[in-house]
């Protein structure tokens, strides 16, 4: 990246099943940014029992930051307290609900691109 005020702190929030779709786009989206030159985050929920997830492991061998949050199903304030902090240019959701960003984005002061599935 020639200009550091152009890098971009970017998360994304998933909850990802073992294989599929959803995780090899977060996984394209992530290593991209990542090989850009931007800091790149991603927040996994994951069943309280994942200990590890092939996702994670990819992603880190690119250089993405990974956070496994061991979360029960539909603990939908949880997570949103458990990614609520933290500056960001920028927040991704593949999985979460739609009410998820609305209310929050503006409240967190960043810009967040619109709910998208794989």
């Amino acid at each position: 990246m020639s200009n550091p005020s152009d890098r971009l702190t970017v998360l994304h929030v998933t909850a990802p099943a073992p294989f599929g779709g959803l995780e090899r786009v977060v996984e394209a989206l992530a290593a991209g940014h990542c090989q850009a030159g931007h800091a790149v985050h991603v927040a996994m929920v994951v069943d309280g029992s994942v200990q590890e997830h092939p996702l994670a492991q990819a992603l880190r061998r690119s250089g993405v930051a990974v956070e496994l949050l061991a979360l029960p199903a539909r603990a939908y304030r949880r997570e949103r307290a458990a990614t609520a902090s933290g500056p960001r240019s920028s927040t991704h959701t593949a999985t979460a609900p739609t009410w998820w960003m609305g209310p929050w984005r503006g409240a967190w002061g960043f810009p967040s691109s619109p709910r998208c599935t794989a």
